[in-house]
Order: structure tokens, then C-alpha cells, then sequence
């Protein structure tokens, strides 16, 4: 059964992202984790873009693939907020996702995403 999307996101608690994996990863080089944001913050917009473009055209297998691309993204930058969000959007021909489902998601991802690098840009100033 293919679920329905909420009319309103829920409130999320706690931090949008988490570094502490990638700092841990890189020994604590701020100077590569400043990297590592900025090749996040520059490398996701073209994604996001993949993901409105195959939801548009209701094109199942690149939305898939766009929200599978973007996962990785996602989980090394610690954005558990989206975790379950794009582990769902990724399976989303296996589950058949009704569109409207598949739209709210690209709709939530998209906006916490945005708030995610626009916090970024504000903690690493330049990235």
C-alpha cells in the first residue's frame, strides 16, 4: 500500500547535519572537511535539479537513480533528517510511489537541503 503524503512537514528536531563522521574521517583537517563542504555545497544543486527534472517527466528509474547519487551526499554530510526521506525516494519504483508521495518528497529534500548549504555557507564562509 503506497503512502500518503503529509500536508505539513513534520517538525525536525535536533541539527540539519552532523560533520562529526567526516571530521573523524579526516583526522580533524578542517581545511579538508572546509573542502569536503564545498564540493557538497557545489556538486547538490545540479542533483536537486536531476530529481525535480524526473519527477517532472515521471520518470521512475532517473529519480531513482538522481536520489541514490544523492544519498551518499547526504549521508556524509550527516543529514539524518533526510535518511529515511531518501532511502524511500531511491526505492521509489520497487514501492510504487504514488506520484504525489514521490513530488512531497522531492519537495522536502529539496527544502532541507537548501536550509543544510545555507547553513554550511554560514558556518564555512566562502565554500
Amino acid at each position: 500500500m503506497a503512502r500518503r503524503a503529509p500536508s505539513v512537514a513534520p517538525p525536525r528536531p535536533g541539527p540539519l547535519y552532523d560533520l562529526s563522521a567526516v571530521r573523524q574521517m579526516v583526522g580533524d583537517n578542517e581545511s579538508f572537511v572546509r573542502h569536503l563542504v564545498g564540493v557538497f555545497c557545489t556538486s547538490t544543486p545540479p542533483i536537486l535539479e536531476a530529481l525535480r527534472q524526473a519527477l517532472a517527466q515521471a520518470d521512475w528509474p532517473a529519480l531513482a537513480d538522481a536520489a541514490h547519487h544523492l544519498k551518499s551526499s547526504l549521508y556524509g554530510m550527516g543529514v539524518a533528517p533526510l535518511f529515511d526521506a531518501i532511502r524511500e525516494l531511491e526505492a521509489c519504483e520497487a514501492q510504487s510511489l504514488t506520484p504525489a508521495r514521490a513530488a512531497w518528497l522531492v519537495g522536502e529534500i529539496t527544502a532541507v537541503t537548501a536550509e543544510v548549504m545555507a547553513s554550511l555557507a554560514q558556518a564555512f564562509p566562502g565554500v
